[in-house]
C-alpha cells in the first residue's frame, strides 16, 4: 500500500472518527489532545487522536524531514 492509499483510508475514516469523538463521550479528552496541538489542524489532531490518544509530543513534517534527534518515539 502507498502513501496515497493510505491517506485515502484515514480520509474516508474521518466522519467516523469525529463521531466517535462527539457521540460516545471523549470530546473533553479529545479538546484536552487539540490543546496541547494548537498549530496543527484539525483534520490532522483528529487522526491522531484516533490512533494514540495519549500522544505526548507530534513533529511537525518539516521536524521529520530533518531528522531531528530530538524527537521521542
Amino acid at each position: 500500500m502507498n502513501q496515497d492509499e493510505k491517506m485515502d483510508g484515514l480520509l474516508k475514516q474521518l466522519p467516523g472518527i469525529i463521531r466517535h469523538i462527539f457521540q460516545d463521550g471523549y470530546y473533553k479528552k479529545y479538546l484536552q489532545f487539540v490543546s496541547r496541538f494548537r498549530n496543527f489542524s484539525p483534520r490532522n489532531t483528529a487522526l491522531i487522536f484516533s490512533q494514540n490518544p495519549n500522544a505526548p509530543y507530534l513533529a511537525d513534517y518539516v521536524r521529520l524531514q530533518k531528522g531531528s534527534d530530538s524527537l521521542l518515539f
